[in-house]
């Protein structure tokens, strides 16, 4: 809790995946994926209850094993690859209001963010606070910038983003973020009658681009491997 604004994390987590099998529970550095995040929810100075919503016997075995609730399953409608990250806290929301009472922000957090810290997730919280907006999202840097890619149109290349001066110096180019889908934070207000997590007003959360490995494939392991190593070597 915050500023006596009850918060409830959902950990959205179902069972099929594509790219890398059983993604959400594959081991990084001998912990199951969804670990680390289960971890941070633990170590939250603000969250008041973390949920894992999932359609699978095995990601509830393995996140119980974290110390995480799953106190129901998942719908199959809900975890289909159609599925909309909205309706799934929606549903998380549903449920847990009816046996937990009213929360007041939810924060998503996807598992496949392993690199998030703890510090990361509570300045952000503090910083959705003391802004008093309805959202916020974690960005970071873009690697490349758009201003020096294109698309192909009718045979020619043709500017993405309008970029007016005449000098694309990597170091003299404006800096762009991308969402990199850490952290989403809302409140139960906006979830329910804007079903969205993003809009004009969004508040923008920088993070470093070495914790916003997003693991989708095999290479996304191997790079935030060698982030946490790099990491508690400084230690």
């Amino acid at each position: 809790m915050i500023d006596g604004k009850k918060i409830l994390a959902v950990i959205p987590a179902r069972g099929g995946s594509k790219g890398i099998k059983n993604k959400n529970i594959v081991k990084l550095q001998g912990k199951h994926l969804i670990g680390y995040t289960i971890e941070v929810c633990k170590e939250s100075l603000y969250i008041d209850e973390y949920i894992v919503s999932t359609d699978s016997e095995d990601i509830k075995e393995v996140s119980e094993l974290y110390g995480a609730k799953v106190p129901f399953y998942r719908p199959e409608h809900l975890a289909s690859d159609s599925a909309k990250s909205i309706d799934v806290v929606l549903h998380v929301l549903d449920k847990v209001e009816r046996n937990s009472g009213k929360y007041d922000i939810v924060v998503l957090l996807q598992p496949t963010s392993p690199l998030r810290t703890v510090e990361e997730l509570d300045n952000a919280i503090v910083e959705f606070v003391k802004r008093g907006g309805e959202s916020l999202v974690s960005v970071c840097e873009c690697e490349k910038s758009p201003i020096l890619m294109r698309e192909i149109l009718h045979g020619k290349l043709t500017e993405i983003v309008n970029f007016r001066g005449n000098n694309l110096r990597r170091q003299e180019l404006p800096i762009y973020y991308m969402f990199n889908g850490a952290i989403y934070i809302n409140t139960v207000n906006m979830l329910k009658n804007k079903n969205c997590f993003v809009d004009e007003d969004t508040i923008p959360f920088i993070m470093d681009r070495e914790n916003s490995v997003d693991i989708d494939e095999e290479k996304d392991l191997i790079i935030a491997e060698y982030y946490l190593n790099k990491r508690e070597g400084n230690k």
